[in-house]
């Protein structure tokens, strides 16, 4: 008995032993289920946080889509509006240009006048001139006859025709010279309003 007794201690001993190795066992196989389960865990969290950003950044995506499709038309309206601006300009400065060529031609063409009507004003202030002139001629001949009747009208005739030439010089240098200032001061005036 002794000796069963002792294989029975053995056995027992043996017993424990697997017990204690097949509690470890299960142990470790828990404990690797554990981490299965865990790092399963982990990386179901995983998946989850990276479909998450997925779809933040589908969202962002879909945002930004959007945001490019508004300012493409807000590009296409801009450019419209300045395609309308540039038309615009572009008859202002035709008509600035030809606003210029009028002017220029204006100014052309009053200058063509007040030298037409200046030289055709001063054959008319001429003729005028020599009209009175002719005139007090025959009034001096008539005033001459009337008071000497007696005497010769020629030798003051000439006399008199100097002196009435050099009169009619005087008056028209007098009219040129008033017509100057008075065309300066018109030109200053249109200066001034302009």
């Amino acid at each position: 008995m002794l000796r069963v007794h002792g294989l029975r201690r053995s056995i027992n001993e043996k017993t424990k032993e697997v017990k204690a190795a097949n509690a470890c066992s299960a142990s470790s196989h828990d404990k690797a289920m554990f981490q299965i389960d865990q790092n399963e865990i982990l990386m179901t969290e995983i998946l989850y946080s990276q479909a998450t950003a997925n779809l933040q950044v589908k969202a962002d995506l879909d945002a930004a889509k959007k945001q490019v499709f508004e300012l493409e038309q807000q590009v296409k309206d801009l450019k419209a509006k300045l395609q309308a601006l540039q038309e615009a300009e572009k008859e202002a400065d035709d008509l600035r240009t030809r606003v210029d060529k009028l002017k220029q031609r204006l100014a052309n063409q009053e200058t063509q006048l007040a030298k037409k009507y200046a030289s055709r004003a001063n054959e008319e202030k001429r003729a005028l001139v020599n009209d009175m002139m002719d005139d007090c001629n025959i009034i001096m001949e008539m005033t001459w006859a009337a008071l000497f009747p007696d005497a010769s009208y020629e030798g003051w005739k000439s006399k008199f025709a100097t002196c009435t030439q050099e009169y009619i010089e005087k008056i028209m240098n007098a009219g040129e010279e008033e017509e100057g200032k008075s065309s300066d001061s018109a030109s200053r005036g249109s200066d001034q309003e302009e």
